[in-house]
């Protein structure tokens, strides 16, 4: 019995941490992203296929940081903002 319950509690656990994390589809980040492609700031983002993963967005995102001084004023702020909001996504992956 005791084993039943060892194995099924670390089935859950490997699930649970498995799973991936979504960004929510109303979030901003999505029209930033489509204004950055019709820009020509990224490439090949579709605006249909949402939502995406974090990992896809911090993915847009590093891409966005090489152009950032194309971007006007407004689109730098906006960026900026999300930055912080991606930060810990952002930081991983530049420790790895």
């Amino acid at each position: 019995m005791i084993k039943k319950l060892l194995i099924t509690y670390f089935v859950i656990q490997i699930t649970i941490l498995a799973q991936v994390a979504y960004v929510p589809v109303d979030d901003e980040i999505y029209s930033y992203l489509d204004r950055m492609n019709t820009l020509n700031i990224i490439e090949n983002y579709n605006s249909f296929e949402i939502p995406k993963t974090r990992k896809e967005v911090k993915k847009y995102l590093i891409n966005i940081l090489d152009k950032v001084e194309k971007l006007d004023f407004v689109d730098q702020n906006k960026f900026s903002d999300f930055l912080a909001e991606f930060e810990v996504d952002l930081i991983s992956t530049q420790s790895v």
